[in-house]
């Protein structure tokens, strides 16, 4: 498994979308192992599962919008503003969809 790993903190491009070139391998690559992406305030941490530990859901107690596990080779690559976007994004897009939904409804039944 290979997933972006660096910290805004000490790498300036960190929350911006990374590069393919920039993949690491994970240290500890375990059995559905995965990548994350955290947004703590202005940092932005991208890094492995099996580094947090193990048995360890790394969006546990995290927002939507703060944090993103995956499952595949690089996959924790977007930006820390699509990250954000995203998940206020899917609400919206929930919401619209169940108003169409109900107003069908009350059309064809009301």
């Amino acid at each position: 498994m290979s997933c972006y790993q660096c910290s805004s903190e000490h790498a300036s491009n960190c929350d911006t979308e990374q590069r393919r070139d920039e993949l690491q391998k994970c240290r500890y690559h375990r059995n559905n192992d995965g990548c994350f992406t955290r947004i703590y305030g202005d940092t932005v941490i991208r890094g492995c599962i099996s580094d947090l530990g193990s048995d360890t859901d790394p969006c546990k107690g995290w927002k939507r919008s703060d944090c993103h596990a995956c499952y595949d080779d690089g996959c924790n690559y977007v930006s820390r503003n699509v990250l954000r976007n995203s998940s206020s994004f899917s609400g919206t897009s929930l919401r619209t969809s169940l108003f169409f939904v109900l107003h069908y409804f009350l059309v064809l039944f009301g």
